[in-house]
Parts: structure tokens; sequence; C-alpha cells
């Protein structure tokens, strides 16, 4: 399947940022040790806190995102995104959002601005604003991974451990899985279809900003815009898709100058989601269709003939 020529991105983020491999250990020599990241799993969140598996995972898959910026850390960045018109932004409406929640604290409990709150041993407890802590300059930088990227990493790559963030105890990839199937019986179908594009060279995000299950990135996000947004097929709770709900997807990926990728799943005979195991996937049977939109703008008068 020939694929359309995506958009490269302009300005400040693809300029600082250099493309890295498909996944961290790629390409791995017998001579050399496996790289081995650390993730936290709370609830059903995934983050990542070291500040080295960071970069790392980042720069090398485009795994995950930073809760600063929202897109990649900040570590990449090299300091440029202080200066950059999205953070500034963000900075700036992080500091208001602080303002209004300390003012409203400090009505709650009948306290002025300039009294002071006391605790039991006389102290001075201060409120902090956003001027004493500098902005969101104090907030911990996490890398959020997706629970696909987490079992990708883990089962496909293997170069992620998984621990409980409260007790710390190791987690293999098989107990988030039924984790995971357990909050989601959906969840082998969209691990396979993630799992069938990563093993591409695509690099899947969520997409339900767009109407869809993934969007596809070829290298990153931040070197290209998004080229297909991805709908699974074959779900137990929508087995298929109507006229109409096509037609709404179709309007909105052109509108934003995507394209359509329909990706049906079908389980083997006698699938049980329960005793399901990551490697289950290979025996599923996925089918990929794009659905373009006919326009007859555009066409030569040649062809409107032939019609």
């Amino acid at each position: 399947m020939s694929h359309p020529k995506a958009m490269r991105k302009k300005g400040f983020y693809r300029n600082q940022y250099k493309i890295g491999l498909p996944y961290p250990n790629f390409g791995i020599r017998r001579d050399q040790l496996p790289l081995l990241c650390r993730c936290f799993m709370e609830g059903y969140n995934f983050y990542v806190t070291h500040q080295q598996d960071i970069p790392t995972l980042y720069r090398d898959g485009s795994f995950g995102y930073s809760n600063v910026t929202l897109r990649g850390p900040t570590s990449l960045l090299e300091g440029s995104h202080e200066t950059s018109r999205y953070f500034q932004k963000y900075k700036s409406r992080r500091a208001t959002e602080d303002v209004r929640e300390s003012s409203d604290l400090k009505r709650r409990l009948g306290i002025d601005d300039k009294s002071e709150l006391r605790d039991e041993n006389s102290k001075s407890v201060d409120f902090v604003t956003p001027d004493k802590r500098n902005g969101v300059d104090e907030v911990e930088e996490k890398l959020i991974l997706l629970p696909e990227e987490v079992i990708f990493l883990s089962f496909g790559v293997g170069c992620l451990s998984i621990q409980k963030s409260v007790s710390l105890d190791q987690m293999t990839y098989e107990e988030v899985w039924k984790s995971l199937v357990q909050e989601n019986e959906e969840f082998p179908y969209f691990y396979a279809v993630y799992h069938f594009f990563r093993s591409k060279n695509w690099v899947p995000k969520a997409g339900h900003q767009y109407g869809g299950d993934y969007v596809l990135y070829q290298v990153g996000p931040e070197f290209y815009h998004s080229t297909y947004v991805v709908h699974i097929l074959g779900l137990p709770s929508r087995p298929r898709l109507t006229w109409l709900e096509l037609h709404a997807l179709e309007r909105v990926a052109v509108s934003v100058n995507k394209h359509v990728l329909l990706c049906e799943v079908t389980p083997p005979e006698g699938f049980v989601v329960s005793n399901s195991t990551p490697r289950c996937i290979f025996d599923m049977e996925i089918r990929e269709t794009v659905i373009s939109r006919w326009t007859p703008y555009g066409r030569s008068e040649s062809q409107q003939e032939d019609c």
C-alpha cells in the first residue's frame, strides 16, 4: 500500500530535536548490555520519573509525553522550551489557576491575604503563591505512557521494568496485562493494532481528538504531522461502522488534512479475553483499508467525459 507524503512540521520543536532510533535497544550488538528503563504503575496510569530514562524513551521511538510541556521532555529542548509561545501560554494559565485556588482556600478558611496560618507548634505556615515557586518550574517532570506503550516496551522490546508506585513491588508484563484486561476487555484488540503499526515503523498516538482510536506519525510527532486516523473495527462493543459514522469520520479527517484508515481485528476461534496473554496478538488477523473521499473537483475534462 502506497502511503501519502507526510507533512513536515515547521518551527521550533522540529529544529530542536534530532531523530533517534525506532525504539530503545534497536540494533543492539551481542557484546552490548540491553538498556532497561523504569516505569511506575499507579492504578491504570503509567509514568516514568527517572531523568535519564525520560529522554531515552522519547528520543528513541517518541514514547509518552511530558506532563510539563504536554509534548517532548524539557531536557531534549536544551532550555529553549521556556522561550516558546506554547510554554509561556501554559505557564501563564497554570499560574492563574494556582492564584484562584489559593484565594478560594483562604476564603473558605476565613483568612485574609496578609494573615498567616499557624500550626500546633505556632510555626508560621505561609501560603505558596505562583511568584514564590516561579510558575511551574517546581513541578516534577514525568513521562506519561499509554498502556499500549508499556506493554510494547516490556513485552515487545524488553527495555522497561514496571513497579507499583506505592509498594514498589516489581510487576511482570503478564500481571500488568491481566490488570488492563480486567479494566477493559477490549484492550487485546487495541494492543494488537498498536503492535501491528509499531512493527511497521509507525508511531501510534491516541486519536480521540480526531474521532478515531489512534493517529499514525512518521518518525514522531515532533517532526511530522500525523498522516492517518485509525478506527478499529471488530470490537465487541462496535462490530461494524455505519455509513453515517464513516461519513463523519471522513469529514473530520479531511478537515485536518489526514486520511482514514480502517483496521479490522479478527480474533482466533475460541478466543477468551480473560485467559489471554500478550502473545495472543500473533494469532489475530488484522486487515487495513484506507478510505478516501471522492470529489469531482479538480478532475480533468477527459475523466469527467468518461463518467
